[in-house]
């Protein structure tokens, strides 16, 4: 449990980097990033 929490938080500073920080961006690929963790 605690090394997917420290994958996503990673997972999560990356696609911080390269999407805009907004809510739109966020509502928008949010499914898709967790589909794509949860493979």
């Amino acid at each position: 449990m605690a090394l997917s929490q420290v994958l996503i938080s990673q997972e999560i500073a990356a696609i911080e980097a390269v999407f805009p920080h907004n809510a739109t961006a966020g509502t928008r690929y949010w499914p898709e990033i967790m589909s794509t963790l949860n493979r």
